[in-house]
């Protein structure tokens, strides 16, 4: 009989120990994924420079009615990390129903020009531009600011291409001193 008795406490508690695990998921996935206070409703996007809430949105591939529980925001912020123009970007959980990316932008000082590569400043599908930090990248927007960027010519650079860091000593010295030419004016 007590035999009996400490079997069944037994199975009772076997029972109880695989049950748990199970109800903690259920319990864990109704409350964070299941639920419709953690649907994204608001995408806040930020950003310094000519990105748009569309553009990042796109880019990020989010939208309204997601469950923000079960975005990569690891992914996301490496989808938007390789668009050149960014230099940094931070994506964020705001609970209940908030992603928020804010982007900084790199801000372009020169134009590259390079007439045997057909580089051409002011051209949006074969101009550059560069960042103090010498590094390349494509023109999204042709505004007045930047049309009037100072030009950087060379006549024998390697093939660029969106954020390429520049490695020749004589166009690291030219961004040099596009980067200090206002300290020189005064």
């Amino acid at each position: 009989n007590r035999a009996k008795t400490w079997a069944i406490r037994g199975l009772a508690i076997l029972c109880l120990c695989v049950s748990i695990p199970f109800g903690v998921r259920w319990a864990h996935n109704a409350i964070f994924f299941e639920n419709e206070e953690f649907v994204l409703r608001d995408l806040n996007f930020t950003s310094d420079g000519i990105l748009t809430k569309q553009n990042l949105a796109e880019i990020a591939n989010v939208s309204a009615g997601m469950s923000l529980m079960e975005l990569d925001l690891e992914g996301i912020r490496k989808r938007i990390d390789k668009v050149p123009v960014v230099e940094e970007v931070v994506v964020s959980r705001a609970m209940p129903d908030r992603l928020e990316i804010r982007v900084e932008e790199r801000t372009p000082i020169a134009w590259i020009s390079c007439p045997p590569l057909g580089v051409r400043p002011g051209d949006l599908e074969r101009g550059f531009l560069v960042d103090e930090e010498g590094v390349l990248f494509r023109c999204l927007e042709l505004t007045e600011e930047i049309e009037a960027l100072p030009i950087i010519e060379n006549f024998a650079m390697g093939d660029p291409g969106d954020g390429i860091q520049l490695t020749d000593l004589a166009m690291l010295g030219a961004v040099d001193l596009v980067t200090k030419s206002p300290q020189l004016a005064t």
